[in-house]
């Protein structure tokens, strides 16, 4: 998988998403790491409305058949919005509404997995999409007092992982 596909897709999803809806006159996608936690993420996303966050994927390799290994890789988004302080009970429709919306997402995901398969208009790792691999944990307190919901995703590279020699020394 290609990162630049990763990410392009999950910005695409955050544009077209009618209740994230980013632009870049509003925007609510960004990547969610470390690095731009400590640059000021919070500064520059619309916290007002629902945000897509984007984390990199990780992953892990493990052999299936003979000398084949497979490289399965986990995703994840948060879709969070700001709620005033105290207002617990605009804290429970935050809550609400971003776990509704990460279902959205993961139903998008799996009608797209079919147009992967089937034709070259969604990205590669689509293929992979592992039906079974959906989580989903409340995401709480991020950004000083933004809610919502992580869902996590997993996906089975389709090609294995084999020694390219062009690549070593010898």
């Amino acid at each position: 998988m290609k990162l630049s596909d990763y990410d392009n897709y999950f910005k695409d999803i955050a544009t077209r998403l009618a209740d994230i809806a980013h632009t870049e006159d509003n925007p609510r996608f960004a990547h969610y790491h470390i690095e731009e936690v400590i640059t000021g993420l919070r500064g520059k996303l619309d916290l007002t409305g629902y945000c897509l966050l984007l984390e990199d994927p990780t992953g892990q390799f493990y052999k299936v058949a003979g000398n084949e290994v497979k490289d399965l890789q986990t995703g994840a988004i948060l879709i969070i919005r700001h709620v005033p302080i105290d207002d617990f009970a605009q804290e429970r429709v935050v809550l609400d509404e971003s776990l509704e919306l990460c279902r959205e997402v993961g139903a998008r995901m799996l009608d797209d997995q079919e147009l992967a398969i089937n034709t070259t208009s969604k990205p590669r790792f689509l293929r992979g999409l592992q039906v079974n691999g959906f989580q989903y944990q409340k995401a709480a307190d991020i950004f000083d007092h933004c809610f919502g919901y992580r869902l996590e995703f997993q996906y089975l590279d389709t090609e294995a992982l084999r020694v390219h020699p062009e690549r070593w020394i010898t």
